[in-house]
């Protein structure tokens, strides 16, 4: 069988297959409009593997849908040596290997998401510090307990490098001279380890001129022809002769605020503001809009959010016509009588958890921010026009103070005749940076990319399948399990031990039965990098697959919750109890990676990359089903039983009870988790933090999402208080929990 991938895939579907089927690490590039963020969010919606997107700003994390990387890591913004003392002396903070180590917490909830990870995607890469990538690699490496480069995550880098460079202080920059060559993301060390592959978007969606995409090009390389200089200053203009749906782009926040504001007031009228909506976490320097937006009739205004439904995208240019008060609407006015009624807008801070019952990544909401997606548009700084699109734009760049500057200004726009400059350029003012001339004369050609990928699909596959089959995880079990019974061997009765031993024996002969198979797939794999027996291989590790898995449901979770239920009776210890959730979270994760080497198989070299996501939920939800209905859940609900069947005296606890249950649920675990600890009902944990809901301790939406908390208001809402049946119809849409911490949430609001 051929393995070559058909030559009718496009790039942008080779990275996505590159992403999903290997476990190579790339770095995404390409000029301004080449569609990377199109790209990031197909990837994300389509990729089986567990990921977390992060980016270097609060506010390029939010437009990515994700957190920024000091924050999901816990890392403080101090320097970072890799090798080497902290040079003596030093006016900034600085760390190393040792003492990160030393000095970073993780709660568990964040140790169990690092533990995870399939896929860490960086946004906006080319404003991230070498150093930052090495602390990240430190901190993956220590709590993944993995020592290969970033605890063997695959990384998913974006950026353009010609754009907006990293931030790097002189002082900090004397530190780090000792240590790396150049400041930029390529330059870490741990990355240089790991190795990555580098590809380039080339088509231009933004731009549609092929004289204005050559003359970017050369400013992008900082080389520009006297032809191109002549014609770009053909574009210095003191004034523009309408200067309607201009914006100026400048290098300073105070030059774009001081314009802003003294346009808006020098127009007539009463100024309306707009306060912001947060609700739960959101960092104010993260804010994705104004705070407070301030604007009159006539005001000129742009869109900071792309809305396909309403036909507005970031950096389209409007004119405010009116505030309707009824509707909470605000209408604008755009270019050929295009009227536009906008409302608020919501976005989204997000943080990672860890899933146990799905074994997965889960993004869950921490807060969120809602606000006219407007902004006042006679100005706006260089930075913050980063990733968006104009028809017309006033360049004042000619007090550039960073690299990039003048590119991202211009490559902002159109044509050529939306633009206006303020000052002559020069090769002078648009000088490139020689390290990053270096770094992108390396990356390789499409073709090599398109020539490699077979291969490295290959490795992965043939890694998936024989780590699946190698059982790590059912190695470890067994040998912590056995570590922790060990101080009770002396009283567990002979009975009780011999289940032990057969258990034991069982688990060997599974793992001795996998032990046999792996030197046939092996085999197998060497004559499929060849083109051959695809078939034969799919039929033999699918009935492995199928065999281990049902193996493991009837002869490790089965026979180890009996046993585990037993210990529980020992007095003084809770390690059987610990066990039975640990071994659970370890039989998921082996689960999981049979599925996924199966559907690996199936997928490949071209199948649909939406398929593998949707046949492995699939699997993995039927699979998880059957174990939360074998006698798992029966045990666990009698575990606080005595051998008579009698309720066990409940424990004493330390603290005021309700608080414990408060700081069990602050350390990441789940309702059923804290019952469980606790040895109460749900029901009385709910009431616990209902109680701190409504005295506005907890946020609801820490424990309900706002788009279904709302769902639940709105249906409360038409049933009136008093009403009869009142509980039982909204149960019929919604859950007790819902019901109680949302009920406890307009408590607060009453009072």
């Amino acid at each position: 069988m051929n393995t070559e991938l058909s030559p009718t895939f496009k790039l942008d579907e080779l990275i996505c297959r590159c992403v999903q089927f290997t476990s190579t690490n790339i770095f995404l590039t390409g000029k301004a409009g080449t569609g990377k963020t199109t790209l990031l969010k197909t990837l994300t919606e389509q990729t089986h593997k567990r990921f977390a997107i992060l980016a270097p700003t609060g506010v390029a994390a939010i437009n990515a849908g994700g957190n920024t990387i000091h924050s999901f890591f816990q890392l403080h913004p101090h320097t970072f040596l890799p090798y080497g003392n902290f040079p003596e002396n030093a006016s900034v903070k600085t760390e190393n290997p040792h003492s990160l180590s030393r000095n970073i917490r993780l709660r568990q909830d964040k140790i169990n998401v690092l533990k995870s990870l399939d896929l860490l995607v960086i946004d906006e890469v080319s404003m991230v510090r070498c150093d930052l990538l090495d602390a990240v690699d430190t901190v993956l490496r220590r709590y993944r307990g993995n020592t290969e480069p970033f605890g063997g995550v695959q990384l998913l880098l974006i950026g353009d490098l010609y754009q907006l460079p990293p931030v790097v202080k002189d002082e900090e920059a004397r530190m780090l001279k000792t240590c790396y060559p150049s400041f930029y993301f390529f330059e870490s060390q741990a990355l240089k380890r790991a190795g990555y592959t580098a590809v380039e978007l080339r088509h231009v969606y933004r731009q549609a001129d092929p004289v204005f995409v050559d003359l970017l090009n050369e400013i992008r390389y900082g080389k520009l022809s006297p032809a191109a200089t002549g014609l770009l200053n053909n574009r210095l203009v003191d004034e523009p002769t309408d200067p309607e749906g201009y914006i100026t782009l400048t290098t300073h926040v105070y030059k774009a605020d001081q314009m802003n504001s003294s346009r808006l007031a020098s127009l007539p009228g009463k100024e309306m503001n707009f306060k912001a909506i947060v609700e739960g976490e959101f960092n104010e320097q993260s804010f994705p809009a104004d705070g407070l937006l301030r604007l009159k009739k006539n005001a000129q205004v742009m869109f900071v959010k792309n809305n396909r439904e309403q036909n507005y995208f970031n950096g389209k240019i409007g004119w405010v016509e009116s505030y309707d008060s009824q509707e909470e609407s605000i209408l604008v006015r755009c270019e050929k009588d295009e009227k536009i009624r906008v409302s608020r807008e919501t976005w989204k801070n997000v943080q990672y958890t860890f899933n146990k019952d799905k074994n997965s990544v889960q993004e869950d909401q921490k807060g969120e921010f809602s606000q006219f997606p407007l902004r006042l548009a006679w100005a706006i700084t260089i930075h913050k026009s980063q990733g968006l699109t104009f028809d017309k734009a006033i360049i004042d760049a000619g007090n550039a103070f960073a690299p990039g500057q003048v590119y991202v200004a211009l490559s902002r726009c159109r044509n050529l005749e939306g633009i206006i400059l303020k000052s002559r350029f020069s090769q002078r003012e648009i000088q490139g940076d020689l390290a990053i001339d270096d770094f992108h004369s390396a990356i390789g050609s499409d073709e090599d990319f398109y020539k490699d990928l077979p291969a490295a699909q290959i490795a992965y596959l043939g890694n998936r399948m024989l780590v699946s089959l190698k059982f790590p995880w059912l190695r470890a079990a067994v040998r912590n399990f056995q570590e922790a019974i060990f101080p009770y061997l002396k009283v567990i009765d002979d009975r009780e031990a011999e289940k032990i031993r057969e258990w034991e024996q069982q688990m060997q002969h599974i793992i001795t039965t996998a032990d046999q198979y792996i030197p046939q797939i092996e085999q197998m794999l060497l004559l499929l990098s060849a083109g051959e027996i695809r078939q034969a291989l799919i039929e033999r590790f699918g009935r492995a697959s199928v065999y281990f898995r049902q193996q493991l449901t009837d002869n490790f979770i089965k026979p180890l919750i009996s046993i585990c239920y037993q210990l529980s009776k020992i007095k003084g210890t809770k390690t059987a109890l610990t066990e039975i959730a640990a071994s659970e979270v370890r039989f998921r994760e082996g689960l999981r990676e049979l599925i996924a080497a199966e559907e690996l198989l199936f997928a490949f070299p071209e199948s649909s990359v939406l398929s593998i996501k949707k046949s492995m939920n699939e699997k993995l939800q039927l699979a998880y089903r059957q174990l939360d209905t074998h006698e798992a859940s029966e045990t666990r609900s009698h575990v606080n039983a005595d051998s008579n069947g009698k309720k066990k005296k409940k424990k004493e606890v330390t603290g005021h009870t309700f608080n414990v249950s408060l700081e069990l649920f602050r350390q990441g675990k789940t309702l059923t988790e804290i019952a469980f600890e606790r040895e109460l009902k749900p029901a009385t944990i709910v009431s616990h933090l209902c109680r701190f809901i409504s005295k506005g301790i907890l946020n609801v939406h820490e424990l309900v999402p706002a788009e279904r908390a709302q769902l639940v208001i709105e249906e409360m809402d038409k049933i009136p208080e008093g009403t009869p049946g009142r509980f039982t119809t909204l149960a019929e849409k919604f859950t007790n929990e819902e019901i109680s911490f949302v009920n406890a949430s307009r408590k607060l609001e009453k009072a």
